[in-house]
């Protein structure tokens, strides 16, 4: 068999396919990269903003926590160290706070259940003990009518229960917000 010599033309139109077959291929590849990049750029920023937000709603249930634990302590420190300025008064504003609080409370709760079920049933432990610490509190107060020293002796133990609520706080807000950190909900 005879070989025909390439002429130049067609050696330059053989070039030219290979050259542009190479480019398309550098700019598809080029391409899928881009793309896989800004989606993980995407999917971080997004996880950033989840992580945020659940931050703030978390944080707010958090603030409401001591705002309860501070009404408590405070009534508490009446009753060990000012038990005759616990009257009628005082304790009708302590419910009132106590009420607002539980109903700011809750509602951050719920918030944060809508973000991650996770972070909110690790606080529900921790609601869970407010309650039977303020409800400690509140039969003491109830007490006080009846038995007066005996709801004093309890309002001060649901002081340092209180106490002992309140220091436990930050170090569980810390687990709850770095576990938060590094979980996909």
């Amino acid at each position: 068999m005879k070989e025909t010599p390439m002429n130049a033309t067609v050696a330059a139109l053989l070039g030219s396919l290979v050259g542009a077959a190479a480019a398309l291929a550098g700019t598809i590849l080029t391409s899928i990269v881009a793309l896989r990049n800004e989606r993980r750029r995407q999917e971080s920023k997004t996880h950033a903003t989840y992580v945020k937000t659940l931050r703030k709603r978390s944080g707010a249930a958090f603030a409401q926590f001591f705002i309860i634990v501070q009404e408590i302590e405070w009534i508490s420190w009446y009753g060990a160290n000012h038990p005759g300025a616990i009257d009628g008064q005082r304790i009708k504003t302590y419910e009132d706070g106590i009420n607002k609080a539980y109903g700011m409370l809750l509602g951050s709760m719920a918030m944060t259940a809508s973000l991650s079920l996770t972070v909110y049933n690790e606080m529900l432990p921790i609601l869970l003990e407010l309650y039977e610490v303020e409800e400690r509190v509140g039969t003491a107060l109830r007490k006080l009518r009846s038995e007066r020293s005996a709801g004093i002796k309890e309002l001060t133990a649901g002081g340092s229960r209180a106490k002992a609520l309140r220091d436990g706080l930050p170090p569980k807000l810390n687990h709850i917000m770095t576990a938060a950190e590094t979980r996909d909900e």
